[in-house]
């Protein structure tokens, strides 16, 4: 990656700003496959017979899988507020007071 060759040219070893990136990508993943299989457990409840398990078992993996992808947004976005980018533009008390607003903001809708 090209960001990653320019930092090692100017000496910076940046490895947070690399696992960020890989989270959010996993994360933008699984966010589709959620909303696919939400959709599939909605509209087409009588082909999963297939599956040879319930529709509540099949609703209970998916909402354990909503709470891990949860988890892991959160972790993504705190990584986020954490890099290099983030912390040159805002103060330290900026970042800390943005953290517990995301924390805060997220934990509501539990």
């Amino acid at each position: 990656m090209p960001f990653q060759r320019q930092d090692y040219l100017d000496g910076i070893h940046h490895r947070w700003p690399w696992v960020h990136g890989l989270l959010g990508f996993i994360t933008f993943i699984w966010t589709f496959l959620q909303a696919f299989t939400g959709l599939f457990l909605t509209i087409f409840q009588r082909q999963l017979r297939y599956f040879k398990l319930s529709y509540a078992q099949l609703r209970l993996y998916h909402a354990t899988s909503g709470i891990f992808l949860f988890t892991l947004a959160c972790i993504d976005t705190v990584l986020g507020l954490a890099s290099n980018w983030f912390q040159s533009k805002f103060s330290n008390n900026t970042i800390i007071s943005y953290v517990l607003w995301y924390l805060m903001a997220s934990s509501i809708f539990q």
